[in-house]
């Protein structure tokens, strides 16, 4: 979301019921196209560590059921999916939601 400041969420209550982070148990693991000295992490105000990527925070979105799905794409003109260099890849996707489908947060 690019609301958050660098290495520090914004996203919490119902606003984390529709974004929920991506929370880790350990180090993050680097995907394909992903590069690995970009991910770190972040301690919530809940005490739970979420990944990173450029200090930025990384969420899911709750209405993406499987693999390449970005339904949450450009909603609000503020959550975007993050490309390999860490930069929001801004405009909307096919099949993103609109904003009136989501309860407020």
């Amino acid at each position: 979301v690019t609301t958050d400041e660098p290495g520090e969420s914004t996203c919490y209550g119902q606003c984390e019921q529709i974004w929920p982070p991506l929370l880790t148990g350990g180090e993050p693991q680097a995907g394909p196209a992903v590069e690995a000295s970009l991910l770190g992490t972040t301690m919530r105000a809940d005490g739970t560590t979420q990944v990173t990527y450029m200090g930025k925070p990384l969420y899911y979105y709750v209405r993406d059921g499987r693999p390449g799905d970005v339904k949450g794409q450009g909603v609000g003109g503020v959550w975007f999916v993050v490309s390999p260099d860490g930069d929001p890849i801004t405009g909307a996707g096919e099949g993103s939601a609109a904003e009136e489908d989501l309860p407020d947060y």
